[in-house]
């Protein structure tokens, strides 16, 4: 990632995580880059935005036709 993007606000490899909540953490520094790039001050973070789509689609996935809750999850992880 680094590569492409030189400005990527964190260094992305295994030796900067040692945990899954490393990672997680990390996303709440990630502005989203188009909001970035649009010069929106104060962008939400990657982690902001995936935590909003959970709750989402926690409140109105049971209203979507097709939509396979388990997926939608914020424990589809868990076994």
């Amino acid at each position: 990632m680094n590569e492409e993007n030189p400005n990527w606000p964190l260094a992305v490899s295994e030796k900067h995580f040692d945990s899954a909540a490393a990672v997680v953490a990390g996303l709440y520094k990630i502005p989203r880059t188009g909001w970035v790039k649009r010069g929106v001050k104060n962008p939400e973070t990657v982690g902001e935005h995936t935590e909003a789509l959970i709750a989402l689609a926690e409140e109105f996935g049971p209203q979507v036709e097709g939509l396979d809750q388990k997926k939608t999850s914020k424990n589809a992880a868990s076994p």
